[in-house]
């Protein structure tokens, strides 16, 4: 199979690793979503378990987590300097990207 993708032309193998690409972090993020809420199933099942009232569960349950705060009031908690390292980053990984891009596209043109 892999010999009839390289028969493609670059830009459709180039699309076809992007959605590969998609795919896997949906995938992947979508499994931690689910390992996440199992870990918290038998984390509740354990205190029921010990013999504590619905009541003690939920506000130990409530006072554990983190669970439900947004990626921005996440962001909002970090330290300055950790801040600083991600939009830094971010800003690193569009910047290869885009130079990337650029230079496929310079590369295609002087065909």
């Amino acid at each position: 199979m892999l010999t009839e993708f390289s028969h493609l032309s670059p830009e459709v193998q180039i699309t076809g690793y992007i959605c590969l690409a998609l795919v896997l972090i949906t995938g992947a993020v979508q499994w931690r979503k689910m390992r996440q809420r199992e870990m918290d199933h038998d984390f509740a099942r354990d205190l029921f378990e010990r013999g504590l009232s619905p009541d003690e569960v939920e506000r130990i349950i409530r006072a554990n987590g983190a669970k439900g705060r947004g990626l921005l009031r996440q962001f909002a908690e970090l330290h300055w300097g950790t801040k600083a390292g991600l939009i830094f980053l971010t800003f690193m990984i569009f910047g290869m990207i885009f130079g990337a891009v650029n230079s496929y596209i310079f590369w295609v043109v002087r065909k």
